[in-house]
């Protein structure tokens, strides 16, 4: 889980160092609100599946299929007035995985307009996303089963690492994806 700017930063750098290890399954949008309860945060959150690469590691002009969400496209808003919003081109290709509508609001930080996906009015979110979640692929996973429990300590072991030079936010990466 990570906020929609991992996908839809102008800035491709993230979204190239994790291509370069893993491919991108899938992905879902939640809108706007979804966490209000829980978590008192009205962020925009990307749900991402990846699948590790069995090879080594690789930049992401070598990767094998030509990863379609490193850039943005354009959409436009249900407000025909509203400018073009530059969303990743993932979700351009999927909108069924898209839970909600494209629109541009007011930032907390200035009064430049700002990305934000709105929920569906009357639609319930957890619907949304159980039907999402059957549209993921199926028999993706291409690996061996770890042991879990062999040895000692059942709890998974957790190395944290910054994500790639350059890179702004708290971009890190767990168990070396």
């Amino acid at each position: 889980m990570t906020s929609h700017g991992t996908m839809d930063k102008a800035d491709t750098r993230a979204r190239e160092h994790l291509a370069g290890m893993a491919d991108l399954i899938a992905a879902i949008r939640l809108p706007e609100g979804s966490f209000r309860a829980a978590a008192g945060t009205d962020v925009v959150v990307d749900i991402l599946f990846f699948r590790k690469r069995r090879q080594t590691k690789c930049r992401a002009d070598e990767v094998p299929s030509a990863p379609a969400w490193l850039d943005l496209e354009e959409v436009r808003a249900a407000d025909v007035e509203s400018d073009a919003i530059r969303v990743n081109e993932y979700f351009v290709a999927h909108p069924e995985m898209v839970l909600g509508g494209h629109d541009l609001t007011r930032g907390i930080h200035g009064p430049d307009e700002t990305y934000t996906c709105r929920p569906i009015v009357g639609a319930d979110l957890d619907d949304l996303l159980a039907h999402a979640i059957e549209r993921l692929p199926a028999d993706v996973y291409d690996g061996e089963p770890e042991p879990i429990g062999e040895g000692g300590d059942d709890e998974p072991q957790v190395h944290a690492r910054r994500a790639a030079d350059g890179c702004r936010e708290p971009s890190w990466l767990e168990n070396s994806l």
